[in-house]
């Protein structure tokens, strides 16, 4: 039986533009609070809020039938500027000074970055919010994955059920262009299936981020594969960061081609493929 559905033909120059619209929007939020990212995906269809205070997530539930592949799509809403839990601000907000030369976006400030990472990682969830994937925003993963943590410790039931519902994880909080990790979460199949549909490759499995807490949840459970793709920002963490418009561009195209295939496989950690455990170097 042949598939019926039309070829995907790309983004467009028009939505080229809306996209990165999208992104200045995302990279104009203040870079020591989240609240009002939060509030942002809070508007959509059964958002549900988890946590205390600060260490929380923000879930979505996709529509797509879970039977054809839904996915969970990851970024988180704090940046390294945060001033969480008492930080050498006086309350009041920072904002990026954003500077957009050919085709670059940088800091006009030596006092700190763009935040890029990951409020990049958020505008490409919200561009990629009709296709019919689960979103989930998390907080405080730039000081050990606080928000995703505490699902994990707190809601083990709503972890596991994600973890059944779901094919699979996507989170979009990498440096770089044409790259992914999978980190400790994936499988041999999983990393073939990521690098035929993205075209990016694995440099290797250290650090960590959101999906390797999100894809272990606690007790004998079926644990999702999931992986983390570049999204074109470099110098992050520092004042010199950067964000090339067209590497951005280029992952935003090829998650939506990938996540927009009628069916797509579930994925499951097995003991005897998941590969050795990576150090604890980076949120990379």
């Amino acid at each position: 039986m042949h598939n019926t559905d039309p070829p995907f033909e790309g983004i467009g120059v028009d939505g080229k533009k809306q996209a990165v619209e999208t992104l200045r929007e995302f990279l104009a939020f203040p870079l020591n609070r989240t609240d009002g990212i939060f509030r942002r995906f809070a508007e959509l269809p059964g958002a549900t809020s988890f946590g205390e205070g600060r260490r929380q997530v923000l879930f979505v539930p996709g529509s797509r039938p879970i039977d054809s592949g839904r996915c969970l799509l990851v970024a988180h809403a704090d940046t390294v500027w945060d001033d969480w839990p008492a930080g050498e601000t006086d309350g009041s907000e920072v904002h990026p000074v954003l500077v957009e030369r050919n085709g670059v976006i940088r800091s006009g400030t030596r006092k700190h970055g763009i935040g890029a990472d990951d409020r990049a990682g958020l505008a490409i969830l919200w561009l990629l919010r009709g296709l019919g994937h689960s979103l989930m925003i998390t907080d405080l993963e730039e000081v050990g994955r606080l928000g995703s943590k505490w699902l994990r410790d707190h809601e083990p039931s709503f972890l596991a059920q994600i973890n059944r519902d779901h094919a699979f994880a996507v989170q979009f909080d990498r440096r770089e262009a044409r790259s992914f990790k999978c980190y400790d979460v994936g499988t041999r199949g999983f990393r073939r299936h990521v690098a035929q549909a993205t075209g990016f490759s694995e440099p290797d499995r250290r650090a960590f981020t959101d999906i390797c807490t999100l894809c272990s949840p606690s007790g004998p459970v079926m644990r999702m594969c999931g992986t983390n793709l570049s999204i074109g920002y470099y110098d992050e963490h520092t004042e010199l960061e950067r964000l090339v418009i067209s590497e951005w561009l280029r992952s935003f195209e090829v998650a939506t081609r990938w996540l927009s295939t009628p069916r797509l496989p579930a994925f499951r950690q097995t003991r005897d493929e998941r590969p050795e455990r990576g150090q604890a170097m980076d949120a990379g």
